[in-house]
């Protein structure tokens, strides 16, 4: 017997959508990270980053004392009630480690920290805080930033100094409530590139 007509579609629908992500994937190649499209709008990596991520993709975050991530469908809900969370080590709050690679690629160079994020809709923080920390040789301290409700990029630089080791883990800190309060900060995206 031959199939029927109502099920044209059951051989079609898996080919569309392979299509469709090898489209997405070829164009990533093609244009560049930079090209990235999120569903809350586009986020303008930079073509020579050295770390860029989208929380679309999921990775692995880690909650120190007193702090939690949740994770969302395009993005991560971080919230806070440490109350002085250190910026050294691996840092207090939430922190994301960067492999060796990434210390390698940094080390004795000035960089540019780029974090897209906003006030999280329910128990909204007023401002949170970003810190680069290298774990061996320094750290940039606590960066405070004000969050509105839009996803806005917040930036900063920071000199690393040269490592005095063998290659070890970089972290990236995320202080969610500078008040410690427990309130929450959403957030979308980060990049780490080279200055000048």
């Amino acid at each position: 017997m031959g199939a029927s007509k109502g099920n044209w579609y059951r051989g079609i629908l898996p080919v569309g959508i392979s299509v469709i992500i090898l489209a997405f994937v070829a164009a990533y190649y093609i244009f560049g990270i930079d090209s990235l499209t999120s569903s809350h709008g586009k986020i303008a990596f930079a073509k020579n980053a050295i770390f860029a991520v989208s929380f679309e993709t999921g990775i692995a975050l880690r909650a120190g004392e007193d702090s939690m991530v949740t994770r969302e469908w395009n993005h991560v809900r971080l919230s806070s009630k440490a109350a002085k969370p250190t910026a050294a080590g691996h840092t207090g709050g939430v922190f994301l480690e960067l492999g060796n690679d990434i210390e390698r690629l940094v080390s004795g160079k000035k960089i540019r920290v780029t974090v897209w994020a906003r006030s999280a809709d329910k128990h909204p923080s007023p401002g949170f805080a970003v810190a680069y920390s290298t774990a061996a040789v320094g750290n940039s301290g606590w960066k405070m930033f004000k969050l509105g409700a839009e996803v806005e990029p917040f930036r900063f630089e920071y000199s690393v100094p040269v490592a005095q080791k063998k290659p070890g883990s970089d972290f990236l800190g995320i202080w969610a409530d500078t008040e410690g309060k427990g309130r929450s900060v959403d957030v979308f995206a980060i990049e780490i590139s080279p200055v000048g």
